[in-house]
């Protein structure tokens, strides 16, 4: 983004909509997707809960 404002979670959820393949978004409606990427980008705007779970921190050997 060019400008200093950040996304609302629905502009967000409509760049993740973008973004799918074209076989998963036969799988639901896109109304019914965008709802559910709104959902999720307003509960966790920096990782959606689909995401890969952050891998732990390797324990330091010293």
């Amino acid at each position: 983004m060019t400008d200093a404002r950040l996304p609302t979670a629905r502009e967000l959820a409509g760049y993740f909509l973008a973004a799918q393949h074209p076989t998963t978004r036969r799988w639901v409606d896109d109304a019914v997707r965008l709802e559910l990427l709104t959902e999720s980008c307003a509960l966790s705007p920096r990782r959606p809960r689909w995401s890969t779970p952050r891998m732990p921190s390797r324990p330091t050997t010293t």
